[in-house]
């Protein structure tokens, strides 16, 4: 028999009434396990129990076949949250949030960004890592500001939408823009290279940017900078 499995965790073995494997199998059978592993399986409980424990996949090569690797995870905003989805089934997201918020400096203003970097993988034992999935999030002011009170006391509210910016190719998607929003992307140098307007879902804007270019997406009066990836 075969594992793929490059880091081995516990199962039980045969001194149990109810091993992962039959009896039969742990004295008997060959396990075949990733080349540089053999030393790990025999020191974990349970696969220890192998009595024949291999490197290579038996076939006569010597190699192991290289794992599936997890789909790459999707990612969407809604309610107030951050979603991930991978279609390998029992895959777990792995992910890293980053906010650009301002948080000392010096001055009469602070420009708050209210943006987050997105990034998530998904991993599986098993399996290879997924590619990684990126976004970002941020907020768009869709009202002015709405005062409630006088003086020191006074409160402020200000609606706004979150909007989700994801890159593919040369291709920029946004979700959450209101209908009708202006789109513009440019390049660093201020040069227009896509531009639409926001309509209901999702709005995809092809560019003429490459991988690991800088995009400047502004909707509406908010610029916001995203990686094309």
């Amino acid at each position: 028999m075969v594992s793929l499995i490059k880091n081995p965790f516990v199962i039980t073995g045969k001194s149990t009434s109810f091993g992962t494997f039959h009896l039969n199998t742990f004295n008997n059978a060959t396990l075949y396990v990733p080349i540089g592993t053999k030393e790990k399986y025999k020191s974990t409980e349970g696969w220890k129990d192998f009595l024949f424990i291999e490197e290579g996949t038996g076939s006569g090569g010597g190699t192991t076949p290289e794992p599936e690797q997890c789909a790459k995870p999707t990612i969407s905003y809604a309610n107030g949250k951050l979603m991930f989805s991978c279609a390998t089934d029992g895959a777990t997201c792995q992910y890293t949030i980053t906010d650009r918020d301002i948080k000392s400096g010096i001055g009469d203003e602070v420009e708050l960004c209210v943006t987050y970097q997105v990034s998530v993988y998904a991993t599986k034992a098993g399996y290879n890592n997924s590619e990684t999935a990126t976004a970002t999030l941020c907020w768009i002011d869709v009202e002015p500001t709405i005062t409630f009170g006088t003086g020191a006391t006074a409160m402020h509210s200000i609606e706004a939408l979150p909007v989700l910016i994801q890159t593919n190719g040369q291709v920029v998607s946004i979700t959450g823009a209101a209908e009708g929003t202006e789109i513009a992307v440019y390049d660093v140098a201020g040069k227009l290279v896509g531009s639409a307007k926001a309509s209901v879902g999702t709005t995809d804007i092809s560019t003429s940017l490459h991988d690991k270019d800088i995009a400047i997406v502004k909707i509406g009066s908010k610029s916001v900078k995203v990686v094309m990836r």
